[in-house]
């Protein structure tokens, strides 16, 4: 139906606009701080598609918990590889694990996520950092999820002012998803709309538990030949990032032993076979680094070498580990906190 110009009230225009915008802020509002709306959130999630939605949900968690908090931090290889659940029945309920591992959470992600992840008081922080973190380009696109202004001069030091310009609407958005939940979390909020309408209309009434582990099924050995293939041995390498990689890691670390908090870094497992995906000396390069910045900083390491070995049958595919391996893997490391951190879990 046409509108009449001529009678249209257009003062009023301005405050429904203003109107819908409450409306707009105090919906999200809720979502991003109600405990149930955040339950609900986290129940219909789905990992990788919603790990920094997850990521946040854990902070509010833990920020509120009384109980004693370990946070598990890394990529999805060590969301795939700690079963939270079986570390906490473990401990007997009384310390809170936090699988945090976040698909492609590199060490400035990190950085840039240090000052909330120590404000939220953990007892003891473990990392299990992995090859791509160090020797592949930073993907820009995750700016949105963990922006921090002193980000910038950081990566500009080292690379110059110019990579501004060429990332631009990734620091834009960025700035837009600060000040906006369901914009920032929008390619996490997808897969819970579609999950809450296929409970609706299908599974109604029945229970509904979290999912916390993406990968199900092994990938078989012509996947893996196909990948060596395919990658040419380039699927990780020195890149304009690898320094400034570093260097966040070294900040993360300065930042962790200024607060006293206990700092553990753990080499993830990988598939055997993903050796020739890349080159000798990236791989030499990588063992190296991580060894002597734990060294230098008198940080606890786990190297490959301390842990139970992991066959190509543990893995889902060149470094998820699959069911037996995680139960394999959890049991491993639920058994070294419990020779080396009862005191300090349990004090």
């Amino acid at each position: 139906m046409a509108v009449n110009l001529s009678t249209f009230n257009f003062k009023k225009l301005p405050w429904v606009c203003i109107s819908a915008l409450i409306v707009v802020v105090a919906v999200q509002f809720l979502f991003a701080f109600n405990p149930l709306l955040q339950d609900a959130l986290f129940t219909f999630s789905e990992p990788s598609l919603s790990d920094p939605l997850r990521l946040d949900i854990f902070y509010k968690k833990a920020e509120s918990s009384p109980q004693k908090k370990v946070f598990l931090i890394g990529t999805s290889q060590g969301r795939e590889a700690f079963n939270a659940s079986v570390l906490t029945e473990r401990f007997d309920r009384k310390i809170g694990f936090y699988n945090m591992g976040s698909a492609a959470y590199s060490a400035i992600d990190f950085y840039m996520e240090i000052d909330r992840i120590i404000d939220a008081k953990p007892d003891l922080l473990v990392y299990m950092p992995y090859i791509g973190n160090f020797y592949l380009d930073y993907d820009f696109k995750r700016l949105k999820y963990y922006y921090n202004p002193k980000v910038l001069p950081f990566i500009s030091k080292d690379i110059g002012t110019h990579v501004f310009l060429e990332k631009k609407w990734f620091i834009f958005d960025a700035y837009l998803s600060d000040a906006l939940y369901f914009y920032k979390y929008r390619e996490g909020l997808k897969p819970i709309l579609f999950n809450v309408l296929d409970y609706m209309i299908f599974r109604l009434g029945k229970t509904v538990e979290p999912k916390y582990f993406r990968y199900d099924t092994s990938r078989g050995s012509e996947y893996f030949e196909n990948q060596v293939r395919a990658f040419k041995g380039s699927k990780f390498y020195f890149s304009q990032y690898t320094d400034i990689e570093k260097q966040a890691l070294q900040k993360v670390i300065d930042s962790i032993q200024k607060s006293k908090i206990p700092f553990i870094i753990i080499d993830g497992p990988v598939n055997p076979k993903i050796a020739g995906a890349y080159e000798f000396e990236v791989g030499t390069a990588y063992d190296e680094f991580l060894a002597e910045i734990a060294d230098v900083n008198h940080v606890t390491f786990l190297s490959k070498a301390d842990m139970p070995q992991f066959p190509s049958d543990q893995f889902i595919d060149f470094t998820h580990l699959n069911s037996a391996g995680r139960a394999k893997f959890t049991d491993f490391f639920a058994e070294y906190l419990q020779a080396n951190y009862t005191q300090l879990l349990q004090e």
